[in-house]
Formats: structure tokens, C-alpha cells, sequence
């Protein structure tokens, strides 16, 4: 697992549940104690994704509406059992 994989999954176990743009936004949050876990926005994206692709993260099935009014998937991490 690379290191920007480690800190999404670490925040997805902060937070069980985002949007990418609430993924974006808790990082940058959580950044601004500690600059080197701090991830692009398209690499927050990128590194979500790769993650969903090994099965860790998933879709909730929850959409959200973005600021401009397009929905948006809420992931989530995946638990034990699932």
C-alpha cells in the first residue's frame, strides 16, 4: 500500500463515510497539523479509487448533491462481515 493510499484509508476510518470532495476537504483539514499528509485533490481521488478498486472502499449506495447540483457518491469503508 503506498503512502497516499495509507492516508486516505486512514482518514475513511476517521470518518466511515464522504463524498470525494469531503474526502478532499478532511484532508485538508487534517493537514494543516502535519503538510506531509497532504494529498492533491486529484490525487485524493486517485488513491479513493484505487482503494475502492481493491475492495477496501465501496459505494454506499447514499448520493449527496455537490454545490452544483450534481450527485455525488458517498463511499464508505469496508467493515468485517461485508
Amino acid at each position: 500500500m503506498t503512502r497516499g493510499q495509507r492516508i486516505v484509508l486512514e482518514l475513511f476510518q476517521i470518518r466511515n463515510h464522504m463524498t470525494d470532495s469531503e474526502l478532499i476537504d478532511f484532508n485538508r483539514r487534517e493537514a494543516m497539523c502535519d503538510q506531509s499528509r497532504r494529498l492533491s485533490e486529484s490525487g485524493a481521488r486517485s488513491r479513493r479509487a484505487e482503494l475502492t478498486a481493491g475492495g477496501l472502499i465501496v459505494d454506499s449506495g447514499i448520493r449527496k448533491l455537490t454545490e452544483n447540483g450534481r450527485q455525488s457518491i458517498v463511499w464508505k469503508l469496508v467493515t468485517e462481515g461485508e
